[in-house]
């Protein structure tokens, strides 16, 4: 072995005495570790040659003195592909990638393919074959190469994500920043622009996984409300949005409307009906006010009366705990609570009011439609008669403005 290396070098040497002077394209030929029969004297020689002619850019010159190479010879391929890189080709990444593995253990293979990938923008591929070549030598600098190209990979694949979601090619987006994070799967910024893809997309699947490893600190809770949001699992959002730091502004509204629609996704067959109603009712009323407020039942602390038009009645249980809290009122001398009559705009901004005192929202103020401002309920004033979506308005609203 050591009279061959011998051998090798001083035709190495020989050559670069009399041939023009490389361009440090090539990698070193390393003959003495080529796959193959053992290349005759003549042989190497032109291979040392050819190798120096290609680096130099001399493609004419190197493809006279292949003709010389026995072309059955396993390093005639690495030879002719050598040439096209010299000269620039493009797409030698597949040739060269398949020749490597072809002879794993001849790391001239697997450097040039390193340079091609590079080259031709498969810097996966690169790092691969930098991971083989740190394997083959035992170099760390190979183990460092590979590490900056992945972390190039990465980088560009952030970037093509980004170009992507701009151009509204989520599906594609998400593909080509899954891809990079099966490299780096710490990468967070990354991760949040696949989540994002993803939801784009409508992978709702995709995003629920990709959301799962990131930290509950604020950005996180908010991907991950939104992701939860998009499932349509509105109690989860919430409870997540409850999570953030109080601090943040928008928390306390991210919350409510959570809530609101979680509320909404399956509600009692009653409190339904009352929503969709025409011209709603005192019973139906009733029945919107403890859908929003259950903690009125722990104000009921007074005399359950007796009304005679209320037994039997859907809202029984409703009117009977708002009469109780004090919100709704009867008529004891007739004992009739009236609970289908229509509920006016007067009556409603009395209920109201009511029931502002019994739970203490004293942040809360009513007045009339366009007497308002941000911080008010704006009521619908006079006789007329309200809809079940007008009041779930309202009381939505004034959900919306309790403090978390």
């Amino acid at each position: 072995m050591g009279r061959r290396f011998a051998l090798v070098l001083s035709l190495f040497l020989t050559a670069c005495t009399t041939l023009p002077r490389g361009r440090g394209l090539l990698p070193p030929l390393r003959l003495e570790q080529a796959p193959g029969e053992p290349l005759t004297r003549s042989q190497q020689k032109t291979a040392v040659r050819l190798w120096t002619l290609a680096d130099a850019g001399d493609v004419s010159g190197a493809k006279k003195l292949f003709v010389a190479f026995p072309p059955q010879h396993p390093l005639a391929e690495l030879l002719q592909l050598g040439i096209a890189f010299g000269a620039g080709e493009p797409n030698l990444w597949p040739r060269l990638a398949a020749f490597a593995q072809a002879h794993p253990r001849y790391p001239t293979g697997w450097e040039l393919a390193l340079l091609a990938g590079e080259r031709e923008g498969q810097l996966l591929g690169a790092a691969e074959a930098a991971q083989q070549l740190a394997q083959l030598t035992g170099q760390a600098s190979w183990e460092r190469r590979r590490t900056e190209l992945v972390e190039r990979f990465v980088r560009a694949a952030e970037e093509e994500t980004a170009k992507l979601m701009a151009a509204g090619q989520a599906a594609a987006a998400l593909e080509t920043a899954r891809r990079a994070l099966e490299h780096a799967p710490q990468l967070r910024s990354l991760r949040e622009v696949a989540v994002r893809a993803a939801l784009a997309a409508g992978n709702t699947e995709a995003a629920k996984l990709l959301v799962l490893p990131l930290p509950e600190d604020e950005g996180g809770l908010l991907l991950k409300a939104e992701v939860a949001g998009v499932e349509g699992k509105w109690e989860l959002a919430a409870t997540l949005y409850r999570r953030l730091p109080p601090q943040n502004p928008t928390r306390c509204l991210r919350v409510r409307e959570a809530e609101e629609r979680a509320r909404w996704q399956s509600p009692p067959a009653l409190v339904r009906a009352a929503a969709q109603s025409p011209r709603l009712a005192r019973g139906e009323l009733a029945v919107l006010l403890l859908f929003y407020f259950p903690q009125l039942a722990e104000k009921a602390a007074g005399p359950v009366p007796l009304y005679e038009d209320l037994v039997g009645h859907a809202a029984q249980r409703e009117v009977l705990i708002l009469v109780q809290a004090g919100i709704l009122q009867g008529d004891p001398l007739t004992r009739r609570v009236f609970p289908a009559r229509a509920v006016t705009g007067q009556e409603l901004q009395g209920v109201l009011t009511r029931l502002l005192a019994v739970l203490g929202f004293s942040h809360l103020n009513l007045c009339l439609a366009n007497e308002g401002n941000a911080q008010c309920l704006q009521l619908p004033g006079g006789e007329r008669s309200m809809t079940g979506g007008d009041v779930v308005r309202l009381l939505a609203r004034m959900w919306e403005l309790t403090p978390c």
